[in-house]
């Protein structure tokens, strides 16, 4: 999800198989107000409401580059549990991207935005290395995303890397909840607009340079809890470390 400063507005550009209906409300910004390339940049902050409960101040992810919301913006949404995939034999229609071709590459993507979403949440926000997975994590369903940033070959790096991460520990499971376990991720929730179109939106600001046209998708990524500080730290070098090596030699040489 991104943000612009346009006409004093804050815009956000981001903002089946186990799928049901809730609400999701933008609500604002990490404290820190992180940015790149002049748009705010991942993580979000939301508020979700099902039948049975609502969850206030939820830590979302961005992973559309192609829309743009405001905070203050409701629409509903299909959740769908990442996980819920491993028994689909086609894509699933319910998400907003690889909705043809093959349920492989759908979940590779969707796997790739795990691992750089997890990475990202495992850092500070306000450090220029959350602003590049940010932008890695839009370049996944929009190619080029990053292009003119001064980090994009360091971006294009980070999304190559953790595609081959994605496949590598997909073939080496029997189910999705698996290979996200080797990434110390529990969970992977999937928010998507329904419908996925102009119009989806309430409460559209009045006199907003945002057009309300279709709302964004926002993932949320559940880290499962280390044993203890020294099992994190080796958790998060085994999910990060394959490709924080190519991008920091990239950046020394």
């Amino acid at each position: 999800m991104q943000k612009r400063w346009f006409w004093g507005a804050i815009i956000f550009m981001c903002c089946a198989t186990g799928a049901f209906a809730d609400n999701f409300t933008l609500t604002g910004v990490t404290p820190s107000g992180a940015s790149m390339g002049g748009v705010y940049t991942s993580p979000y902050v939301a508020t979700i409401a099902t039948t049975s409960s609502t969850q206030t101040g939820v830590n979302v992810i961005c992973d559309d580059f192609a829309d743009e919301v405001e905070i203050g913006e409701s629409w509903n949404v299909l959740t769908t549990d990442f996980s819920a995939l491993s028994t689909a034999t086609s894509p699933d229609l319910s998400l907003k991207w690889d909705t043809t071709g093959t349920i492989a590459k759908q979940v590779q993507d969707y796997m790739t935005v795990a691992i750089l979403g997890a990475q990202l949440l495992s850092i500070s926000s306000s450090t220029t290395e959350a602003e590049d997975l940010s932008f890695a994590i839009w370049d996944v369903f929009t190619p080029g995303a990053s292009n003119g940033l001064a980090d994009a070959t360091a971006i294009g790096t980070d999304v190559a890397n953790a595609r081959t991460l994605a496949l590598t520990d997909l073939s080496h499971s029997s189910s999705i909840a698996q290979a996200l376990s080797l990434d110390n991720i529990s969970n992977v929730t999937i928010y998507t607009a329904t419908p996925d179109s102009a119009g989806a939106v309430t409460g559209c600001p009045s006199g907003s340079s945002a057009s309300c046209g279709p709302p964004q998708e926002f993932v949320k990524i559940s880290m499962a809890e280390p044993a203890s500080p020294a099992l994190l730290g080796l958790d998060l070098l085994a999910v990060a470390g394959l490709f924080l090596f190519v991008r920091r030699r990239l950046k020394l040489t």
